[in-house]
């Protein structure tokens, strides 16, 4: 515990110490900026009557410098520590902060910017479409990073495409942990077109992960998925009706031992109106005999509930049903773009009748003083599967 006070305490005062330099960056030529993020997690098993909680604090620093002919280079450093409580390990639900003390380069990159295309080399961030399959999962501390290359282009008018490979991926749970770096030979490809129907995506993802832990379940995460989505906007009296769809299939890939054939589904509508947003969702992650459909680097938090039971699909496949509310009001000076949504959640097998439980999630999000803070409660009640847990997260963050 007192490590990591001194961690912190040396973390936030270097902060202090170098926001001046970074409020005058312009001066000196690179861009540089920083940010500090707290965040506190309590997770609860209330089947068993216990709980556990994990306080954690992340320094990153970015320094971003023009070369030549539209190319830049950027460097970011991170350093995050976390006190927990000393049990954690003993019980089935725990903190996901759980010691993640960690410093580490999370990007060093060279990027080209051309009129209408880009290319990015080296350790960085990857967002595709929704980021449902591939992501950085920032709502953790310690991001996902890739190394890799990817490019962009606009090859028409209203059709682009986004490529890339990486042969590395630095994962949230951090670098001393297990599973905290997947390796191998990853590739993905994105193509989008606007259409009189919506703007319509083809990708496909070959993901070649190996955790290092040894045959054969080393390659348990990789698979290769193929799908097309669509999205389309409809202004309808005060409101905007977003509309998406979307179907995937995936298949063992790259000595996955585990031989399946698994197809993904999603349906969803939502009104958003000045102050109000209601919306309805289907997700099907599909199922056979070998396996279920797996989402290994997608933004997991934001997909099947905020108490992350459903992070890894279940053998029989998962059904997420969902409702949601978002109330945004223009808040003040102090508290600018507050928002509360409320989101309903029924899950059940895909494979089978099992029902595995509801859950119900509420987060409130707002600029205190300019600055990003919010809280997030979830309540998981199993019917079958695993068993009730309750998280509460509390973050604030500051930007120099």
């Amino acid at each position: 515990m007192r490590r990591w006070l001194r961690r912190t305490v040396c973390a936030l005062s270097g902060a202090l110490i170098i926001a001046p330099a970074i409020a005058n960056a312009e001066e000196l030529g690179p861009r540089l900026s920083a940010e500090a993020r707290l965040r506190y997690e309590l997770a609860e098993d209330a089947d068993a009557g216990t709980s556990s909680d994990a306080l954690a604090a992340r320094l990153r620093t970015t320094a971003e410098a023009p070369l030549f002919a539209g190319w830049s280079a950027l460097g970011e450093l991170e350093f995050i520590g976390a006190a927990s409580d000393e049990e954690a390990d003993q019980h089935r639900v725990r903190p996901l902060a759980h010691d993640i003390d960690a410093v580490d380069l999370n990007r060093l990159q060279l990027h080209w910017t051309g009129s209408d295309r880009q290319l990015t080399l080296g350790r960085q961030r990857i967002e595709l479409d929704d980021s449902r399959f591939l992501g950085s999962s920032p709502f953790r501390l310690n991001d996902r990073t890739f190394d890799a290359a990817t490019g962009s282009a606009l090859i028409a008018e209203r059709v682009s495409v986004e490529v890339g490979a990486f042969w590395r991926v630095q994962t949230p749970a951090g670098p001393r942990s297990d599973v905290g770096v997947l390796e191998g030979e990853s590739w993905f490809l994105n193509a989008s077109a606007a259409t009189g129907l919506g703007q319509m995506t083809a990708f496909h993802y070959a993901l070649d992960l190996d955790d290092g832990l040894g045959a054969p379940a080393s390659n348990a995460r990789s698979s290769a998925t193929t799908g097309l989505r669509i999205e389309r906007r409809v202004p309808l009296v005060d409101y905007l009706v977003d509309l998406e769809a979307a179907f995937a299939t995936q298949t063992a890939f790259a000595g996955n031992p585990t031989q399946y054939d698994a197809e993904y589904y999603v349906v969803g509508v939502s009104a958003v109106g000045e102050f109000l947003e209601v919306g309805a969702r289907y997700e099907e992650l599909g199922a056979d005999e070998g396996g279920a459909f797996q989402t290994p680097l997608a933004n997991l938090h934001a997909f099947n509930g905020r108490a992350d039971i459903f992070t890894t699909t279940p053998d029989a496949g998962l059904i997420d049903a969902t409702v949601e509310l978002v109330i945004r009001q223009p808040g003040a000076s102090w508290l600018r773009s507050p928002a509360l949504s409320i989101a309903f959640h029924d899950f059940e097998a895909s494979r089978g009748d099992t029902q595995y439980g509801r859950e119900w999630d509420v987060r409130f999000t707002a600029a205190l003083f300019g600055q990003p803070v919010g809280i997030e409660y979830a309540d998981y009640r199993a019917d079958r599967f695993p068993q009730d847990t309750r998280r509460l997260f509390v973050f604030a963050q500051r930007r120099f």
